[in-house]
Parts: structure tokens; sequence; C-alpha cells
């Protein structure tokens, strides 16, 4: 009976998304979840698929919002943050450009919103998670 419950519950959820997300869950599913270690064995344009989103990429953490992600949304905006003021400081205490170190930690935080948004919305809308853990 619990397993028919919680078929049920995934049909209701499926429905909820597109095809082309279908497609990704299907795939988070065949490689056994949204860990590296099993997104690796896929082949080159599955990981791709699964590791990169150009509207995370270009949108960041409106992206996650707009998506109702938005508590792993803030989690990875505040750890982007933390890392962003120590990377910042230790090139001023070093005499480098605070300018090059600042453009470098946006970009990098807009790849790391690009990279985890597909397995972060896998894991909101099959698993149910609804933690403030982006990299879980």
């Amino acid at each position: 009976m619990l397993e028919a419950e919680q078929e049920k519950s995934q049909a209701n959820q499926n429905a909820a998304v597109s095809e082309t997300w279908q497609a990704k869950f299907d795939l988070f599913d065949q490689a056994g979840g949204t860990s590296p270690r099993y997104i690796n064995q896929l082949e080159w344009r599955e990981r791709v698929a699964l590791t990169y989103n150009a509207p995370a990429l270009f949108l960041g953490i409106l992206y996650f919002l707009w998506k109702g992600m938005w508590r792993k949304g803030l989690g990875l905006l505040g750890f982007c943050l933390a890392v962003g003021v120590v990377i910042e400081g230790v090139l001023i205490l070093a005499g480098f450009d605070p300018l090059r170190g600042l453009k470098a930690i946006a970009a990098g935080s807009q790849m790391l919103f690009c990279m985890r948004a597909n397995a972060c919305y896998y894991r909101m809308k099959r698993l149910g998670d609804q933690s403030w853990n982006p990299f879980r």
C-alpha cells in the first residue's frame, strides 16, 4: 500500500514537469542519483545535460527562485558570499587588484549555480527534498 502511494505521488510530480525535465530526471534515475560518482559513469552528452543549465548560468539565484528552490538558492548564495569574502580578503592582503578577484568570484559563483541547478531541481521534484543544502 505504501508503494502504491509513492508511485501515485511520483506520477503527480512527474505530471508537473515538462518532457525535457522528465528526460533529465530519468537520466538521474538511470545514473543512480545526483552524486558526481554516478553521473561520471554516463556518456559525455548525458553528463553535460545533467550538469549544465544555461538559464541558471545567466540568472543565478533568480533561476532558483523562479523554480521554487529558494532554500537551496539562498544556501548556495550564502556559500558563494562566504567563499568570496575569504578569497577577496586574501587577495587584498596579498596586494592584488580586488576587482580582478571580484570578477573571478562572480564568474565562479554563476558557474556553481549553473552546475547545481539540475540536481537541486531533481531532488526537489522527484525526491521531495526541501533542505537548504544545495550540495546534497
